[in-house]
């Protein structure tokens, strides 16, 4: 297990500020957040490469005064940060080397990753004649070919087209299930984070905003930038008035649990909107009426969009009820959710 203690470092006007976590045994964790956010400092920090204030404990082993070689930490920087001018098998014997193997233990160990990774074909060439997906693969059989206790892997899909994403994602997994490898993870992809993860940890300007699991960010984002990058549907700008809520732009205002007053903003998932062709007798408070604008499918759903009081709402609905209720574009209907279906989203009222 690993954990991070107050990680406080200061890079010219940038800091981290006191940022903790705990990656659990055999866990994947993904560190998310916008691009200058300090994910790749605190991996660095992580590896040993930078060094900051607070404790690293590594399987309850102070490690935060340890070089990089030291710490048995596996690491793939973004540029995967092969040596150009070594080939294949000189890359992997690099850290084999450095932790002072024997020959005989590197040639054993090499043949044994080689084989188990299928790049022995790669061997005598070097990275710059090979795919992005074949440097991303040797440079995690590199990373993991002296058996880390942890590895750390920075945007490792930012090079590989879109086609190689699905097996590499599948090749990650394998990894965890057969090595029982603590994994951190570095994306901006929520797609990815979510896919790999069991964990994610949102950073923001350098602080940790959020920590929890995929469906825990999905359904309470609390935050105006993780609902936008959970690809919440629904984000509306107003101003609340006790328990209502007005929109912007529109005559519209939301009765919602919450009384205040003030800017703010509100998150509403699409799949908490109920449509019908006529008004339901139902507990929700909020009904309007509005116009089928647009019509997305999306295999097993569709995307309606809704226009109503000049507020585009975003409803989600299986394709067997688009069906049922022959919904097409232009129609007029109605749209129905509860008023605790509104979410308050913390953020930048400028």
């Amino acid at each position: 297990m690993l954990a991070l203690e107050k990680i406080k470092k200061r890079i010219g006007t940038f800091e981290i500020k006191g940022i903790s976590f705990n990656v659990d045994d055999g866990e994947i964790l993904s560190l998310i957040g916008p691009s200058g956010a300090g994910k790749s400092t605190i991996i660095k920090i992580i590896t040993g490469i930078v060094k900051a204030d607070g404790k690293i404990l590594l399987n309850g082993k102070d490690i935060t005064k340890l070089s990089p070689e030291k710490r048995n930490i596996g690491y793939i920087p973004q540029s995967t940060g092969l040596f150009p001018h070594l080939s294949v098998k000189e890359n992997i014997e690099f850290p084999l080397k450095r932790r002072k193997f024997r020959k005989n233990k590197i040639e054993e160990m090499i043949e044994t990753f080689s084989d188990e990774f299928g790049i022995k074909n790669l061997l005598l060439r070097k990275p710059e004649t090979l795919s992005g997906g074949e440097r991303q693969k040797v440079a995690l059989v590199r990373a993991l070919v002296y058996k880390p206790e942890l590895l750390l892997m920075d945007e490792p899909l930012s090079s590989i087209d879109a086609q190689k994403k699905e097996d590499y994602i599948k090749l990650i997994k394998k990894i965890r299930g057969k090595y029982g490898i603590s994994i951190i993870y570095v994306t901006h992809n929520f797609d990815e984070a979510i896919t790999l993860s069991e964990k994610l940890v949102v950073i923001k300007n350098g602080e940790k905003i959020r920590e929890g699991t995929p469906k825990e960010l999905i359904n309470n984002p609390d935050d105006l930038w993780i609902a936008s990058f959970v690809k919440e549907k629904n984000i509306f700008k107003g101003k609340f008035k006790g328990n209502l809520f007005c929109v912007d732009g529109s005559e519209i205002c939301f009765h919602t649990p919450f009384f205040k007053d003030g800017q703010g903003f509100l998150s509403l998932r699409a799949d908490e909107i109920i449509i019908s062709k006529e008004p339901l007798d139902s507990s929700a408070l909020n009904v309007y009426e509005g116009e089928i604008i647009e019509l997305i499918n999306m295999n097993y759903n569709s995307q309606i969009g809704v226009n109503s009081g000049n507020i585009l709402f975003k409803v989600i609905i299986t394709n067997r009820s688009l069906e049922r209720l022959n919904l097409k574009k232009g129609d007029k209907i109605f749209i129905h959710f509860k008023a605790n279906s509104l979410k308050e989203l913390s953020g930048d009222f400028k």
